[in-house]
């Protein structure tokens, strides 16, 4: 079956006008629009690390989680996994409502691996708390906000 279309006045076929979309599908358009420009955004080199998590690397561990006075949530992950960038935002909300009680930072595995056999951390992504410079608590996978507080609150 052809798709309908218009002819006009040169003959040329023009395609056929979209309507504006109905109330119920304007929030699920405007979720999708803004997904697409901050995937737009990252591809573009924008900003990916927050200000609020501290990065850290195999040279700088001992120094950022061993030498920390309070709770540290440290986020194992890769550029690669798609459950570790559901997971950014969340994490990143975290640092936020934890600031002054809780550091929170991240290690990419792929770049440092040492610390990530080191902890022995099979699948990403992981997240550590270490109180002490010490494991406290350990969760693997995506999970929901609520229960990364639990967890959290939990150790604190």
């Amino acid at each position: 079956m052809p798709r309908r279309s218009t002819q006009n006045p040169t003959g040329k076929l023009l395609p056929r006008r979209r309507s504006p979309p109905t109330a119920a599908a304007r929030p699920l358009l405007r979720r999708r629009l803004l997904k697409q420009k901050r995937r737009r955004a990252r591809s573009r080199g924008g900003s990916v690390t927050s200000k609020n998590i501290v990065q850290v690397t195999d040279q700088n561990f001992e120094a950022t989680i061993g030498a920390a006075e309070q709770l540290v949530l440290l986020d194992f992950w890769a550029t690669w996994c798609a459950p570790c960038k559901m997971l950014r935002p969340v994490v990143e909300e975290l640092a936020v409502e934890y600031a002054g009680r809780v550091t929170v930072a991240e290690l990419d595995v792929d770049a440092n691996p040492q610390t990530a056999s080191r902890y022995s951390v099979l699948s990403i992504p992981s997240l550590i708390l270490f109180r002490d410079g010490k494991p406290a608590d350990r969760i693997v996978g995506y999970k929901p906000k609520a229960y990364l507080k639990q967890k959290i609150d939990a150790v604190l």
